[in-house]
């Protein structure tokens, strides 16, 4: 039992290590970056880095994604919907807006466009 507590804490410690040595766990210069965030934390399970890639004015599904950060009691359908995701072509930017194609969903085969808004020097996840 022992060895597990072990194993557990070492875990959660390389994890927290981690999403700090990003400096905050993800690349937000980039539209893809900040969506790549998401499939990223999918992925890990550490979804620290998602509490910040949200604009405050976006819709109720850039939330939802940005509050798993705090709750995730959703882990599992997060993880579904996005763990096999990835960014489709280049993100096209028109100013401080950008919008980025890409595939999610179980095996990653759905489309959507995900749309950014640039704040401050990063890209901020806005609608979908």
């Amino acid at each position: 039992m022992k060895k597990i507590h072990l194993f557990l804490f070492a875990l959660l410690l390389a994890t927290s290590l981690t999403a700090c040595a990003g400096g905050g766990g993800g690349d937000q210069s980039t539209p893809e970056g900040t969506v790549t965030m998401i499939f990223d934390a999918a992925k890990s399970g550490n979804y620290a880095p998602l509490a910040n890639i949200c604009d405050p004015n976006g819709d109720g599904d850039t939330r939802d994604i940005c509050n798993m950060a705090n709750d995730d009691s959703r882990a599992e359908e997060f993880k579904e919907a996005f763990a096999d995701g990835e960014v489709v072509g280049e993100a096209r930017i028109e100013g401080d807006r950008a919008e980025v194609d890409f595939k999610f969903g179980p095996g990653g085969v759905e489309n959507e466009t995900m749309r950014l808004v640039k704040v401050d020097g990063k890209w901020l996840l806005s609608a979908f």
